[in-house]
């Protein structure tokens, strides 16, 4: 089967191959097709690769259904895909990922549209020898990042969004900012931990949460660098959430901004252009974690950045030891901050308690207070859970008063 001289594929009924989630299924019910793709064929237009997409499915569907009569049943079993990625040119193979990745997840989605569902299986990718003697590597590079994009990234819109139009245009005319090579490069080796997000007796939030942190290899960014630091962690937490929240499951964000960022002009401006690039499903679940600030009240300058940030973000943790009594209730309120830690805190139990009661105080009118860390004791922690706080942290707080929030099935590539 040709379509355009471009794209061939293939079917065969392979009873051996099953993918694992399909066992049990009738032998006669699979189809495992050879899907085979240039480089070429690959970076064409969104409307070419569309009819591309809809004459390949509607086809093999057809012939499928001519060959097996009525033993077919795409609506149960969708089709097993061996996918090749041919022609490309070695030099231009890693450098073209995020692309390549973009692409893929386009056919996807207008591969389900048209047809049964696809069971992706193994990738392949051919690259030139002629340009390149380490063809074999770079290929086997190139499929297991491609790979891993396809069961992390975010949906093609949103990695979309803030590639092109953000990474793009804003990153290029910023530049002590990081660019999108280099961005792409280092959230595509990011580690993520999850965590279950626990909350107080029976003030759970409805549905699931997991807790998504980002910790970036060692070695990718320099410590003397923390504005970088900080944006690729943001950039990589808000990915997974995107991806997450596209599969209709709900996680909370947690990101931490230090000072320096906040107070990095050309930093904010990026922030500000990649968050309005971002959907509300995603913002309303990110926590921000403000570290380092200056002791004594806020200088103007983070005061603008918390300021500017705050219709985008569910709630700030900011690091409450650093403020005293007086310019606490003075500076957070009005920052629409939620969030705070108590840990460095050196005031007598009864002064902890009056403090969170005032915060509790300072957020009348607003719907969600959400977290504090580092609770002290337990009667802390019943002034907090009385003053309508969700979440606590703190070794004071016993098991008997956490309930945990199991993760289901989450398609993610973890770290070992």
């Amino acid at each position: 089967m040709s379509i355009s001289g471009e794209i061939t594929g293939k079917y065969e009924v392979q009873p051996q191959q099953l993918h694992e989630k399909l066992k049990g299924l009738p032998p006669e019910t699979l189809q495992h097709f050879d899907l085979k793709i240039t480089f070429a064929a690959l970076l064409a237009s969104g409307a070419q690769l569309t009819k591309l997409a809809e004459k390949i499915w509607r086809r093999v569907l057809d012939e499928a259904v001519a060959e097996h009569g009525g033993a077919y049943a795409p609506q149960k079993t969708g089709f097993l895909v061996d996918l090749w990625l041919e022609d490309l040119p070695a030099g231009a193979a890693k450098a073209k990922l995020g692309t390549l990745s973009n692409r893929m997840k386009d056919i996807y989605m207008k591969a389900h549209e048209a047809g049964p569902e696809l069971n992706l299986d193994q990738l392949f990718v051919t690259v030139s020898e002629k340009e390149n003697k380490q063809g074999p590597q770079v290929s086997a590079d190139v499929a297991r990042m491609i790979h891993q994009g396809l069961m992390v990234n975010p949906t093609p819109e949103v990695f979309d969004m803030w590639c092109t139009r953000t990474a793009q245009t804003v990153m290029m005319a910023q530049p002590k900012t990081p660019f999108v090579k280099e961005i792409l490069d280092v959230v595509s080796k990011a580690e993520l931990t999850y965590q279950p997000v626990w909350a107080c007796a029976n003030e759970m939030l409805v549905g699931s949460h997991a807790h998504i942190r980002v910790a970036l290899p060692a070695g990718t960014v320099s410590t003397a660098e923390p504005v970088r630091q900080d944006l690729l962690m943001l950039f990589a937490t808000c990915m997974q959430l995107a991806m997450m929240e596209s599969k209709g499951v709900r996680a909370i964000g947690f990101i931490g901004l230090r000072a320096a960022t906040l107070m990095h002009k050309g930093a904010m401006e990026l922030l500000m252009a990649f968050f309005n690039t971002l959907k509300a499903e995603v913002k309303k679940d990110l926590l921000l974690e403000v570290t380092g600030l200056p002791k004594g009240s806020l200088s103007p300058s983070v005061k603008k950045g918390l300021e500017m940030l705050a219709p985008h973000v569910k709630a700030f943790m900011v690091d409450m030891g650093i403020f005293s009594k007086d310019d606490f209730s003075k500076d957070i309120p009005k920052l629409h901050a939620n969030g705070f830690d108590l840990a460095g805190m050196a005031l007598p139990e009864v002064e902890v308690a009056a403090l969170v009661r005032k915060f509790a105080a300072n957020q009348k009118g607003r719907a969600q207070k959400m977290y504090i860390k580092g609770v002290p004791s337990l009667y802390v922690a019943k002034v907090a859970k009385e003053s309508g706080y969700t979440y606590l942290s703190g070794n004071a707080i016993h098991g008997a008063d956490k309930f945990v929030t199991g993760m289901r099935n989450f398609p993610l590539v973890l770290p070992k």
